[in-house]
């Protein structure tokens, strides 16, 4: 394998809070795929949680995890006890797993090749994300990217086979 093709995220979000001299901190983790996604995230507290004064976030992507922000909304920073602990408790709470990096390809081909497309789909264990069965079929699949070759060149053995990198 030239690369690992895995990563550790937290299956679902979570929360925590840390209680210091009258003050509430709470503290979310989610899992994201995208730095786009925080914006969201953030709007949507900041509705939930409207009374609050301050709403600051840091997030890190990446395979080296080398994407990394932080914004900490002018709060001082002689509160980094109490967000570390919030964040703790939030993360503390999260189940870790193990997902791997994935492509995502289109593959356009006739009714009549079903089939032998699907075979080669389950054969591989490719995840089939979105299917469109008509005269024309249209399969959306994830293939990881340690087997993006291997199972690239298998269906293109297939005649009358249109594949397409998918681009977010």
């Amino acid at each position: 394998m030239l690369f690992d093709d895995t990563y550790f995220t937290i299956d679902k979000p979570t929360e925590g809070t840390f209680r210091d001299r009258g003050s509430k901190f709470i503290a979310f983790a989610y899992p994201i795929s995208s730095d786009s996604e925080i914006k969201e995230i953030v709007a949507r507290l900041k509705t939930e949680h409207a009374k609050a004064n301050h709403h600051c976030w840091a997030m890190r992507l990446g395979m080296d995890r080398s994407v990394f922000r932080v914004n900490d909304d002018g709060e001082p920073p002689g509160l980094i006890n109490a967000y570390r602990s919030a964040a703790e408790e939030a993360l503390n709470a999260a189940k870790v797993i193990e997902k791997t990096v994935n492509d995502v390809y289109t593959i356009r081909f006739d009714y009549q090749q079903m089939n032998e497309v699907m075979r080669i789909i389950k054969g591989y264990g490719l995840e089939v994300l979105e299917q469109q069965f008509d005269n024309l079929c249209v399969v959306k699949i994830a293939i990881r990217k340690t087997e993006v070759n291997r199972s690239i060149t298998r269906l293109e053995k297939l005649d009358r086979i249109d594949i397409k990198l998918y681009f977010v």
